[in-house]
């Protein structure tokens, strides 16, 4: 086989490909299986050879001049800079560097009447302003922007372009770019004018050039030997017939109607119907910093805008929010030609959240604020023709079974993804299907069978959309998403003149542009028309959507992740304290902008931890801004409930804060350690230090740890040899065969080397690297404080790297701390640590935040095997009848449990596309909890909250206050229902409060909220808090509000 090169003929906007060979040393006369093939290139080349000159000609220079800057500086200050003139061929750099360009001339009279274009190449990303406004973008795609329609000659021209130095993929070369462009962005000096000029247009030559390709490119996807091959090949020769070579303008439009005859011949009956719709996967961040997504935003959003002046039929579909308050902030008369496409309906704002975010790592509550924000600005930007129902995930790496119920209370009913099509097992079986969730909320889900998000309709992508929807589909409607994405600036006009090209064609999917409401509503419509009929259903997938990849993605980039959960925990504390000190006007708008920094850095290529570094340095100082935020708000609600605090006869006055769902005992941290009974949830108490009881003793010596619940032995090794429930007497640690004991806590070291995707992926054989670390600490120490007991073991760890791990027991704490501070600095090494427990169980229990989910602890079937490493929140269980251990974390995301042996992956040290990634210092906890076979019945959900939320004291000045406790609700379930408080906050509008219960047993009763004053109205609400929500059995009288509650089912509450 010859290999392909790639010539470049630019057509309005678009790049044109035309193939040619170094091959044709003899000929060879092609057998039926190679028609298709021969037919096609006979097409290529003279659509190359006789059309493609005539699209642009009269090419015209113009003079050039450049200002280079390091920063991405606005054009106001551009235009005002110095400039020097430059000619084609000129290098610029260094990489993510800004070269601006002024671009000067005037029309020549030899382009009068014709359409004028400017052509301008940079060999980077680049974006056209004209009167100080941007126009379009420049890519690897589209290098013609018009100018004129129908010029006079001697308009002058004054522009200015910005071209960032860096490409679709920022400045990183891939195996597929020619060894030119690997070469250039190898060097000091990347960017490239390779072309600026004035051309005239033939929107005539550019359809039947682009057209012809579309015949080729169908005629080659057909089966070989087909009939209907055989007869387009037939019809293209009798098109050519019709051009004359030597002049082929004349003769265009009679090719052209023959040439579309021949392609639009009917759809076959069985057909499926195909909603292409335009659409350009912007990654908030990847291998580029958010500061340039927002360029690639501008430009995107730019193309598209002018691709909808010229294609009436055209309608864009365009997720995150976040993009669009870019977009309002930097360009509001960008943005206003936006909102005129939205209210026309052709621009759709769809998929609901602030960002596309990982589904996995983000709680439950931020999945319903990336709604909440996501819906709230559009609504409030765009009304009623911003209405979703849609969430759209393209390129999120599995999707929780939290999902479905959060989709339906927010108002959504159809979920599209095309990720589960990336598995290393066996396909995904479905393309729609029920996703049903754990509680047993039903949505739509639609799995994009053209399996891409960037596709450019042609005929070998229609016709695998095709093949999918007949083997794996019954409904015969589905969606095809097209545009380039990630600065690859979106749709182009010839993939909008694919999708025309094969509305009605023999061999495709008959393809229309009519936009994703629309593919909504016919896919609904279809999804009850065919369960109509009783003896039919649509399959139903029931709770996780996991998947077979990326499943590195759990642990990579450790301190954002732990970075993340802490501002969840916090924002949730904040707004509690908030409505406790009744600040909530206040602190919505506060806190607001807050949830907007840690939703944005939940993107599902920045909390995975796939970015390069500059990512995850923008990422922490976001953070670090949020926290900011969130302690000012509330440092300034404490100090509102300490001016109410009565504390006469104090000596030394505390707020004692336990912002926990359940009642807690135990130690404090913050200004003071007091050990504390029977805190009440979600409160406030006001103590006098000095008078609080000391904590009751831990006992223990040098390699034990001994408090009225756990006794705990460390071996010589720094491993547990013992874990014992000091109730029952029974021992977590087993034994082998010769009698010694099997310890938890084992650290293994795995060498790391995925096949493919570096920071993403962990491949399967990597179990079979284990290198446990077995050396002797260089330290074991034991320590002690007033009600807490520890033993310190350090070591060397792999060959770089340090660890220190602190066993901490606390007075009357059920649950052993495992300390843990790590100098990690391994190159493709994988830090798992071990627990194998002495227990029979075939599944285990893992936390998904708003509910849980019991995964097998078996790899009997290739499925079970394929999920060796799974996602978990706070805390992981296993059981079998009369005991049981749960293992908790507190930033941990990457969980495993073969057998009884569970297993929490710590770190990784992958080298792209970060070099650097995790390299440093981390501090993390995980905890052994016992129980008695049941989770249900211990207090592991109140210790998981703890493990990033524990009770504490803050230091007050007197006050004569009136109050020595707050604690504005108190909630009794009946049953085995367990109602946590997974948000009191302040109301979304208006000056009430809103309060947010998720049953985490997954069991029945009734639930009672006891307000600690009367209000005036309580009612069941959305999640976006704008409808009413039926609860069976809801009565609110005075101070109390009852209803029933089901299993894992979210209950929001608004009280006024």
């Amino acid at each position: 086989m010859s290999r392909a090169i790639s010539a470049n003929i630019t057509a309005h906007g678009v790049m044109l490909q035309a193939y040619h060979t170094r091959e044709a040393r003899f000929v060879h006369f092609p057998d039926m299986f190679e028609e298709n093939r021969f037919a096609g290139k006979r097409t290529r080349v003279f659509a190359d050879q006789v059309v493609g000159p005539m699209v642009y000609t009269r090419a015209c220079p113009l003079d050039v001049s450049v200002y280079q800057c390091a920063d991405r500086i606005p054009y106001a200050q551009a235009a005002q800079a110095s400039y020097r003139p430059v000619a084609r061929g000129f290098r610029f750099g260094p990489k993510w560097s800004t070269a601006w360009f002024h671009i000067q001339g005037k029309v020549p009279d030899n382009l009068a009447d014709r359409c004028v274009v400017l052509r301008f190449a940079s060999g980077t990303e680049a974006l056209l302003y004209r009167d100080g406004q941007p126009v379009q973008g420049f890519d690897t795609n589209r290098d013609a922007a018009v100018l004129f329609e129908s010029a006079h000659g001697g308009e002058p021209i004054d522009l200015h372009v910005e071209a960032a130095c860096n490409h679709p993929f920022g400045v990183q070369t891939f195996e597929w770019e020619s060894d030119e462009t690997t070469q250039r962005w190898e060097s000091k000096d990347p960017g490239l004018l390779s072309r600026c000029e004035l051309a005239g247009f033939d929107r005539r030559a550019w359809t039947l050039y682009r057209t012809l390709v579309f015949a080729a490119e169908l005629i080659e996807a057909l089966p070989d030997g087909s009939a209907r091959a055989r007869t387009l090949a037939r019809q293209l020769e009798q098109v050519r017939s019709l051009i004359d070579a030597a002049d082929p303008i004349p003769t265009i439009e009679k090719a052209l109607e023959a040439l579309e005859r021949a392609i639009l011949n009917g759809a076959a009956p069985s057909a499926t119907t195909c909603f292409a719709v335009g659409h350009a996967h912007l990654d908030t961040a990847w291998l580029w910093p958010i500061a340039e997504t927002k360029r690639k935003t501008v430009r995107t959003f730019a193309n598209v805008l002018r691709l909808m002046d010229r294609f009436d039929e055209f309608h864009f579909m365009c997720s995150q929010a976040q993009h669009y308050a870019w977009i309002r902030q930097m360009h509001p008369a960008l943005f206003e030609q936006i909102r005129r496409r939205v209210q026309e309906g052709r621009w759709q704002p769809i998929g609901a959240m602030w960002v596309e975010p990982d589904a996995n790592i983000p709680s439950g509550e931020s999945l319903i604020r990336q709604i909440i924000h996501g819906i709230g600005f559009w609504t409030e930007q765009f009304g009623e023709h911003a209405r979703q129902r849609m969430l759209f995930l393209p390129d999120t790496f599995g999707f929780s079974a939290i999902i479905p119920q959060i989709m339906a209370l927010s108002g959504l009913d159809t979920f599209v993804t095309n990720k589960l099509w990336w598995s290393d097992r066996d396909e995904f079986a479905h393309v729609t299907f029920w996703w049903q969730g754990i509680d047993g909320t039903r949505v739509l889900g639609h799995l994009t069978p053209g399996q891409d998000y960037n596709a450019t309709n042609t005929p070998a992508e229609l016709r695998r959309g095709q093949m999918r929807a007949e083997s794996k589909d019954v409904l015969g409607v589905w969606l095809q998403p097209f545009g380039f994405g990630d600065g690859g600036g979106g749709p182009t006009d010839w993939t909008i003149l694919n999708a025309r090209l094969a509305h009605n064609t023999e061999g495709l999917a008959r393809t229309n542009l009519h936009g994703a409401r629309a593919f909504c509503k016919a896919l609904h419509e279809r999804a009850h028309a065919f369960e109509a009929d009783t003896s039919r259903q649509l399959p139903t997938c029931d709770g996780e959507l996991y998947l077979h990849y990326h499943r590195g993605t759990l642990t990579t980039q450790a301190r954002v992740k732990k970075a993340n959960a802490v501002g969840e925990a916090r924002l949730r504390l904040a707004e509690a304290l908030a409505v406790m000190a009744d600040r909530r006007t206040q602190s919505r708008t506060t806190l607001a902008e807050a949830w907007k920094l840690l939703l944005v850095n939940q993107f599902h290529d920045i909390l995975p931890g796939s970015s390069i570094g500059q990512v995850y340095e923008d990422a922490l100082a976001d953070h670090a801004r949020l926290t900011q935020i969130v302690d000012d708000d509330i440092r300034a609600s404490l100090n509102t409930l300490a001016t109410q605090a009565d504390t006469q006869n104090m000596s030394r006055p505390m707020l004692v804060v336990n912002p926990l769902s359940g009642t807690w005992s135990g130690l404090t941290r913050g200004d003071a350690e007091l050990f504390c009974s029977g805190l009440p949830a979600l409160s406030v108490s006001v103590v006098d230090a000095d008078a609080v009881a000391p904590a009751p003793e831990v006992s223990g010596d040098e390699r034990t740890l001994c408090n009225d619940h756990l006794e705990a032995v460390i071996d010589e090794l720094g491993r547990i040899e013992r874990l014992c429930h000091r109730g029952s007497r029974r021992d977590a640690v087993g034994r082998d065969r010769d009698g010694r004991p099997i310890p938890l806590n084992q650290l293994v070291l795995y060498d790391d080397r995925p096949r493919v995707w570096d920071a993403w992926d962990i491949d399967p054989e990597h179990e079979l690297t284990a290198r446990p670390v077995d050396s002797r600490p260089i330290r074991l120490e034991s320590q002690r404080g007033p009600g807490w007991a520890a033993i310190v073991v350090e070591r060397a760890l792999g060959r770089q790297s340090h660890i220190r791990q602190r066993y901490v027991l606390a007075a009357d704490s059920p649950k052993l701390d495992i300390e843990t501070w790590i100098d990690w600095h391994e190159e493709h090494t994988l830090l798992r640590a071990l627990f194998p427990v002495d227990l029979r169980t075939r599944s285990a229990s893992y936390d998904l935040s708003f509910g849980h989910i019991d995964r097998p602890t078996t790899r009997s079937t290739p499925a079970e095997a394929s999920a060796f490493e799974v996602p978990a929140h706070r805390w992981m269980s296993i059981g079998e009848p009369g005991f049981g251990v749960a293992l908790l974390n507190d930033c941990k995301y990457g969980h495993s449990c073969l057998g009884a042996r569970m297993g929490l992956t710590l770190l990784r040290s992958p080298k792209f596309p970060d070099p650097q990634v995790d390299m440093g210092t981390h501090e993390f906890t995980c905890s052994l909890l016992l129980h008695n076979g049941d989770w249900r019945t211990s207090d592991l959900l109140t210790q998981a909250e703890s493990m990033l939320n524990r009770p504490f004291a803050v230091a007050i000045d007197a006050a004569r206050g009136q109050r020595r406790a707050w604690a504005p609700i108190r909630v009794h379930c009946t049953g085995s229902a367990c109602a946590q408080v997974a948000a009191l906050k302040p109301a979304e509008h208006g000056s009430g409060a809103v309060l947010r219960l998720v049953e985490r047993h997954g069991a029945r009763g009734f639930c009672q909220i006891e307000w600690d004053t009367p209000v005036k109205h309580v009612r069941s609400v959305d999640l976006l808090e704008s409808r009413d929500i039926p609860l069976p059995g809801f009565e609110h009288t005075g101070a109390r509000t009852v209803f029933e509650i089901r299993p894992f089912q979210i209950v929001t509450l608004e009280a006024g």
